[in-house]
């Protein structure tokens, strides 16, 4: 009997912490409950809008709000980053002109507001920012950087990491991707400060091509390599001052959301035939993996960000290898379970 007992206990511990690894709220749900860590790219982002407009409350869930203030200046800079993992958010190197010096970070998940606080946002600071090696300028390409929170963050409604692609993940020329942030809506023109998350659905423009438009108009003699660009030939909505080092995202045929690239620069705002440059993540997807998940799991096809309590598998058809500790508690507990089997039998 004692052993039944025993047995019963050891099932409903694996049980509990199987479902608790996988808690998602109903649809309807307003607060903040635990979702689902295995999930990446998931938003119920419907909007069809062409034009810049507020984002709703949730729609983008990976949006970060990276704050910098000095202890000199009374002024607060900020650029943006997108959470690809519990403690690790990825943004541009331009963001950050020295990675050894991390104090004035702020980050905000779940934010909406510019600087009004949300019931939703979990708020960290820096725990190590790691740079691409060689990077000097965003117009001479590496212009991409990892942050390691100070503490992880817990998944909600309204904090979800992004998927990463694959380095042989396609988005094609004239693909359709949403491009957010809280940057000035014009020239010279600041989002006020209780302005909501922007979003702009913008269109892909090839390396190639994008060259040719920013040669033509006497700007660059070509962008970088590891660059692209996405816009629209006439101006008019494109990224701006504080958009950078925001996601580029674009969906896949299963819904989910894919981040193809990160906000680097543009000469100026919503000029014509000089669209925003974005850096490719496709380009730097094996990097990004050795940084956060180490350099076993480096050259595993689609990016998969593992974290101390789970996995994140992004949705080109591979699953997540990787184990947490329901899992583990799984097997341990089986081969006790075997154990004492054994010796009420020998």
């Amino acid at each position: 009997m004692s052993l039944w007992i025993l047995t019963s206990v050891l099932f409903s511990v694996s049980v509990s912490a199987l479902r608790n690894d996988s808690v998602t709220p109903s649809s309807n749900s307003s607060s903040t409950v635990p979702v689902d860590p295995v999930a990446c790219g998931q938003s119920s982002h419907n909007s069809s809008t062409v034009g810049g407009a507020d984002a709703y409350a949730g729609a983008w869930p990976w949006q970060v709000l990276i704050e910098y203030q000095s202890e000199s200046a009374a002024a607060i800079t900020f650029c943006g980053g997108s959470l690809i993992a519990r403690s690790w958010v990825l943004s541009a190197a331009h963001c950050f002109p020295k990675t050894n010096n991390i104090s004035g970070y702020t980050l905000y998940m779940g934010r909406y507001w510019l600087y009004q606080p949300t019931f939703a946002e979990q708020v960290r600071t820096i725990s190590n920012v790691v740079g691409y090696p060689g990077y000097q300028s965003a117009e001479l390409g590496g212009d991409v950087v990892l942050i390691q929170l100070s503490s992880p963050v817990v998944y909600t409604d309204y904090i979800q990491p992004i998927c990463l692609p694959s380095p042989a993940a396609p988005f094609l020329d004239g693909q359709k991707c949403w491009v957010t942030g809280w940057g000035n809506i014009d020239e010279g023109v600041s989002l006020p400060s209780l302005g909501p998350l922007q979003e702009l659905q913008v269109s892909i423009i090839s390396t190639a091509n994008c060259s040719t438009l920013y040669r033509d108009a006497g700007a660059l003699d070509t962008i970088p390599s590891d660059a692209f660009c996405a816009g629209f030939p006439q101006g008019q909505n494109d990224l701006c001052l504080g958009d950078s080092g925001g996601p580029l995202v674009c969906q896949n045929s299963d819904g989910h959301w894919v981040q193809a690239g990160i906000v680097s620069f543009g000469v100026p705002c919503a000029q014509p035939n000089l669209p925003g440059v974005y850096v490719q993540v496709t380009a730097y997807s094996s990097w990004i993996q050795h940084q956060v998940t180490g350099p076993q799991l480096a050259n595993r096809g689609a990016v998969q960000v593992r974290d101390a309590v789970g996995c994140q598998a992004a949705p080109f058809g591979h699953t997540c290898s990787g184990c947490g500790p329901a899992t583990i508690n799984m097997r341990l507990e089986f081969k006790l379970l075997m154990f004492l089997l054994l010796m009420a039998f020998s």
